[in-house]
């Protein structure tokens, strides 16, 4: 089946939509705010294309893809949703540009069970209860272009043979740290600005760290300096 929206507002009701087995959506301009469970869910390899809309204020997650799925959002406001702004899990997949990923009740981003997401430049990813976390085998890239900052967790965290490909990023201010490594995960660094974090820069727990270019981590005298945590063989 496919379906195309274009100046609709789906408003309070179970869920806002549901794309399931190899269907196709496209939505533009296009509201789904106050539904009492997600705004979308995309699954078993369905495809979900979401330009120019807001999905806010809904009780569950913004965006889901699930099941061999796919979901690409652009220039779009995800935000105050009660789970995740847009979740990737079960080999789901996502991808994301100049979106504005706000104040969400979990991660603004979350990658798990084998799924994969990459962030193509101009996203700003605040305010949520972590920035990206990375779980079980995914893959998440993200770009100069995109900015973490002020999440309730760390900025970004890999975990559970998981990797994250981090390219010039803008990582500040979020409680925690700005990047945490742990469970046998990798992250390679091609250059990054990681300031004013509350814990480290860069935290290894068990896993690896491969830097390409240097990251820059704030200054003493700016009183913006993050560090590196002990690598603990990382390297």
């Amino acid at each position: 089946s496919s379906l195309e929206c274009t100046n609709v507002a789906i408003d309070n009701n179970s869920s806002g939509l549901r794309i399931r087995y190899n269907s196709y959506i496209y939505c533009q301009n296009t509201y789904i705010t106050n539904n009492s469970g997600a705004g979308v869910t995309v699954s078993y390899g369905s495809t979900g294309l979401f330009g120019y809309c807001e999905i806010k204020n809904n009780n569950g997650n913004g965006i889901t893809s699930n099941h061999s799925a796919s979901v690409a959002a652009w220039n779009s406001k995800i935000s105050n949703n009660g789970g995740t702004g847009i979740q990737a899990w079960m080999g789901g997949c996502m991808t994301s540009e100049v979106n504005e990923i706000k104040s969400n009740g979990g991660p603004g981003i979350d990658i798990t069970g084998n799924s994969s997401g990459a962030l193509y430049g101009n996203n700003s990813i605040t305010d949520n209860k972590g920035g990206i976390t990375i779980y079980h085998n995914s893959y998440c890239i993200t770009n100069a272009t995109d900015n973490i900052f002020q999440n309730q967790g760390p900025g970004i965290m890999a975990s559970n043979n998981s990797a994250a490909d981090i390219n010039g990023t803008t990582i500040n201010n979020n409680i925690g740290d700005g990047v945490l490594v742990q469970g046998e995960a990798t992250s390679s660094f091609n250059g990054a600005m990681i300031h004013s974090n509350s814990g480290y820069g860069v935290n290894c727990q068990g896993g690896k760290l491969y830097q390409n270019q240097p990251i820059d981590f704030g200054s003493e005298s700016a009183g913006t300096l993050n560090t590196l945590g002990d690598i603990n063989g990382c390297y």
